[in-house]
């Protein structure tokens, strides 16, 4: 939340990642980045990648990642219904009208969420333009992909919905278009989680299809999370929660 009123980036963001790569770490994966200009954004004041003008920015949050060794990785986000009309003035779209905690979204046609895929490549191609070794595509946690991965959030009846292979159809099409835009040796990883931790959510089962799948298509490496919006205690632990609570997930 770093991030100027526009939405770029700013030198407390700066100072912020320099503190970091300067404790010698070897690699660090921003903050989730949204990709367009339409419902992406997840919050006031999210660091943005959905314009050419955020490339000039982001170079300087790479370089200056880069001057102390580490390797930046840019995260690419879709928030889908965990945004509100509050930070995009629209409604938060889903692959099905179910609401969360918030406003009811609205299911996206099969053309936008076509669109949708095309603006994470051309966000991956952004990143790759500002200097970034490599991108995440934030498929965990309740935004957009984890939403038609997850029975829980997805009802529809096309292809998109139903069978693990439909569910998983938008993120392995998301993954194609931006292998194709940045190649083979641009770092790609992808963030999934291991459980939704609700009636319905995604199974350990499914989670390790899943991640198969993710292999074939051509992802260098695999983040493990868990938990939606309704089990926020599993995406950002409190203390009652066991220590090293997702590594089951993960093995």
């Amino acid at each position: 939340c770093m991030a100027t009123d526009d939405n770029l980036v700013s030198q407390q963001m700066l100072d912020y990642y320099e503190a970091r790569a300067r404790g010698g770490v070897g690699a660090i994966i921003s903050e989730y980045t949204y990709i367009d200009t339409l419902a992406s954004k997840a919050r006031g004041h999210q660091l943005g990648n959905h314009r050419e003008r955020c490339v000039a920015g982001l170079s300087r949050l790479a370089e200056t990642i880069r001057s102390h060794g580490a390797q930046p990785i840019l995260q690419l986000c879709h928030a889908g219904r965990q945004s509100s009309v509050r930070y995009t003035g629209l409604q938060p779209v889903a692959p099905s009208a179910i609401p969360n905690l918030g406003e009811m979204p609205r299911e996206l046609s099969v053309r936008e969420i076509e669109e949708i895929e095309t603006a994470f490549a051309e966000a991956a191609e952004r990143a790759q333009r500002a200097g970034f070794a490599g991108i995440e595509i934030h498929g965990a946690n309740g935004y957009l992909l984890t939403e038609f991965l997850s029975p829980s959030t997805n009802r529809r009846k096309d292809q998109y919905g139903g069978s693990l292979d439909n569910r998983a159809r938008f993120s392995l099409a998301t993954i194609a278009q931006i292998r194709d835009r940045v190649g083979g040796d641009f770092v790609l990883g992808y963030r999934m989680n291991g459980a939704d931790y609700l009636d319905n959510g995604i199974t350990l089962d499914d989670a390790a299809r899943f991640g198969g799948m993710l292999e074939k298509a051509g992802v260098d490496y695999i983040h493990v999370s868990a938990g939606m919006q309704e089990s926020w205690h599993y995406v950002v632990q409190p203390m009652y929660i066991p220590d090293a609570c997702l590594v089951h997930l993960a093995e």
